[in-house]
């Protein structure tokens, strides 16, 4: 007899053919969809309104909007699989199984430089002043 392996166990779209599991999937990146979107707009905005005067919250907040755009298409790929199960044409498993994690990857590099990136031009700034005094 086959010992089970205990801890946690993976939710993701190898799971398809569960209906609790897919309804679960579909609901949880309808949330992280509306949420991207949202996030797109409000920091595409705040990119644009501090251009000039601060270069370097704008290039965060523009690298922030970019890691909602692949958090977009995280959630394009991973529902889009699951819509087209649920419909019987499902497209390679091991297609979506590459793009996702490689979307996800991409969103959070840009999100990790677009939260940091104002905090190094704020440091950097503070340089460049302290060496012109000198």
């Amino acid at each position: 007899m086959a010992q089970r392996k205990r801890g946690r166990r993976r939710v993701h779209t190898a799971f398809a053919a569960n209906v609790p599991v897919r309804v679960y999937l579909l609901v949880y990146l309808g949330y992280v969809f509306l949420t991207c979107c949202e996030l797109v707009f409000m920091c595409g905005k705040s990119a644009t309104l501090n251009w000039p005067e601060r270069p370097w919250s704008s290039f965060g907040y523009g690298a922030s909007a970019a890691a909602a755009v692949a958090g977009i298409g995280y959630t394009a790929s991973k529902g889009g699989y699951l819509l087209a199960y649920t419909a019987g044409s499902p497209w390679s498993l091991g297609l979506e199984e590459g793009l996702s994690p490689a979307l996800s990857g991409i969103a959070i590099i840009f999100l990790f430089i677009g939260l940091t990136l104002p905090v190094f031009g704020l440091a950097f700034s503070k340089v460049r002043r302290c060496l012109s005094r000198v």
